[in-house]
C-alpha cells in the first residue's frame, strides 16, 4: 500500500514539475517579446527570475526527497526479502525435525515389535521344550510300570500308549502350524 502511494505521489511530482517547466519556457518567450517592446518590465523580469530560482531550489528538494523515498522502499524491499527467507529457513528446519522425529518414533516401535516377537517366541520354545520333557518323564514313568507289572496287561498298555503318542503329535503338529502362522504375521 505504501509503495503505490509513494509510486502515486512522485508521478504527480513528475506531472507537476513537467507544467512547470512548459509554463516557465512560455514565461520567458512573452517576457522577452515584452523586453523587446518596453523596459520598464525589467524588474518584473527579475523578480520572476528569482520566483525561478526559488521554485529550482524546491524542485531539488523535492528530488532529493524523492531520491530518499526511492532509498527507504529499496531497504523495506530487501528487509521484507530477508524476513521471507528466514521463514522458509524456519519452515525447512521444522519440517526436517519432524521428519527426524517421526522416523526416531518408527525405528522404536519396530525394535519394540521386534523385541516383543522375540519374547513370544521364546515363551513358546520354552513351552514346547516343557511339554516335551513332561511327555519324556511319563514314558519313562511308564516304561517303569511296565517292567514292575511284567508282561501282564501288555498289549493293551501299548496300544494306549500308541494312541497317546499318535495325539501328542497331533498337538504338536498343531502347535508348529500356529507358531508358523504367527511368525508369518
Amino acid at each position: 500500500m505504501e509503495r503505490v502511494r509513494r509510486r502515486k505521489r512522485r508521478r504527480r511530482r513528475k506531472r507537476r514539475r513537467k507544467r512547470r517547466r512548459k509554463r516557465r519556457r512560455k514565461r520567458r518567450k512573452e517576457e522577452e517579446k515584452e523586453e523587446e517592446k518596453e523596459e520598464e518590465k525589467e524588474e518584473e523580469k527579475e523578480k520572476e527570475k528569482e520566483e525561478e530560482k526559488e521554485e529550482e531550489k524546491e524542485e531539488e528538494k523535492e528530488e532529493e526527497k524523492e531520491k530518499e523515498e526511492e532509498k527507504e522502499e529499496k531497504e523495506e524491499e530487501k528487509e521484507e526479502e530477508e524476513k521471507e527467507e528466514e521463514k522458509e529457513e524456519k519452515k525447512k528446519k521444522k519440517k526436517k525435525k519432524k521428519k527426524k522425529k517421526k522416523k526416531k518414533k518408527k525405528k522404536k516401535k519396530k525394535k519394540k515389535k521386534k523385541k516383543k516377537k522375540k519374547k513370544k517366541k521364546k515363551k513358546k520354545k520354552k513351552k514346547k521344550n516343557k511339554k516335551k520333557e513332561n511327555k519324556k518323564n511319563k514314558k519313562r514313568k511308564k516304561k517303569k510300570k511296565r517292567r514292575r507289572r511284567g508282561e501282564e496287561g501288555g498289549e493293551e498298555e501299548e496300544e494306549e500308549e500308541e494312541e497317546e503318542e499318535e495325539e501328542e503329535e497331533e498337538e504338536e503338529e498343531k502347535e508348529e502350524e500356529e507358531e508358523e502362522e504367527d511368525s508369518l504375521m
